[in-house]
């Protein structure tokens, strides 16, 4: 399908990619004397906008991820209508989200540096560790849970920013957000066990599926991820957690501690919140003399990508 010109006051410059749910667009708005702000715009598929749940699904995303402003969240900007489409307008990153940068060092033989890893995990328990202690206007909490962390949600910029994105399937304790009972959101190789079971979450959950990402960061290799969804559910059902240093022999004792305690299966034997798991990996980068910075990983993603430098 060819790209639109525009979409609402958007200006199109070109398609990033498409999804199950939304196309995305590198875009600008115009304004007085060549002023441009560069956006990405997030739009429906057109012949999902007459279901009523991927329609409310994305004006939640909107709703939800506008009231986060944090540097390790990518910001919503607005939510708007265009030729009966909905759209968001978003943060611009420019980048490669961790499902891209993975299949790049597969093809190249290589795997992410411990200093590089350490820093992108560290981002995303920042952002989410915000998201989860994220409070109502009234002061009241928000206990809003992202339930979708995987790769593709995660993106690096070239200039060593890490963003969180996608908060279509986040859930907060409003009435107007709750899902079904027994519903299971989310993708499945990323699931935790409370989640797979269609139980109430909390913010524990997110930790799961970022000790699920740090497996998959560090060693180039899916944890649960298989060829169909039948065995995949099947992997994430069994719940065996392979051993990080069989397949990164480099990485410290710790590190891999670290991923047994976020992959607990009981939520009150992991990390409490995803703070507390980012000071756990900032504590083996510090003792390890690795430079969590985030220029350094740029510099990292622009020689893996230097087509994009």
């Amino acid at each position: 399908m060819k790209s639109p010109r525009s979409i609402g006051p958007f200006v199109v410059r070109r398609k990033i990619g498409t999804g199950g749910m939304a196309e995305v667009f590198q875009a600008t708005r115009p304004g007085v004397d060549g002023f441009e702000l560069p956006v990405a715009v997030k739009r429906i598929l057109p012949h999902l906008l007459e279901t009523e749940d991927f329609a409310e699904m994305f004006q939640q995303e909107a709703n939800v991820a506008s009231r986060l402003h944090h540097g390790n969240i990518c910001q919503v900007y607005s939510l708007g209508r265009d030729e009966e489409t909905l759209y968001m307008a978003l943060e611009y990153v420019d980048g490669k989200d961790l499902k891209t940068i993975s299949a790049r060092l597969r093809e190249r033989g290589e795997r992410m540096p411990m200093a590089e890893a350490c820093t992108v995990l560290s981002a995303v328990c920042e952002g989410l560790d915000y998201a989860h202690h994220k409070l109502h206007t009234d002061g009241s909490p928000l206990n809003l849970v992202h339930r979708d962390v995987s790769p593709p949600n995660v993106i690096v910029s070239f200039e060593g920013q890490v963003k969180l994105i996608d908060f279509g399937l986040a859930k907060i304790n409003r009435p107007s957000y709750e899902t079904k009972s027994g519903t299971i959101k989310g993708k499945l190789a990323y699931l935790s066990p409370e989640q797979m079971m269609g139980e109430k979450l909390d913010g524990r959950s997110d930790v799961y599926a970022v000790g699920i990402v740090m497996f998959e960061l560090l060693t180039g290799r899916r944890m649960f991820g298989r060829d169909n969804d039948v065995a995949t559910l099947r992997a994430v059902k069994e719940g065996v957690i392979p051993s990080l240093r069989e397949f990164r022999p480099d990485a410290p004792v710790e590190l891999e501690q670290i991923m047994l305690r976020a992959l607990a299966r009981d939520p009150d034997d992991r990390y409490q919140s995803a703070g507390s798991m980012r000071e756990a990996v900032r504590r083996v980068a510090y003792k390890n003399r690795w430079q969590c910075r985030s220029d350094r990983l740029g510099r990292y993603l622009r020689s893996v990508f230097p087509a994009n430098a």
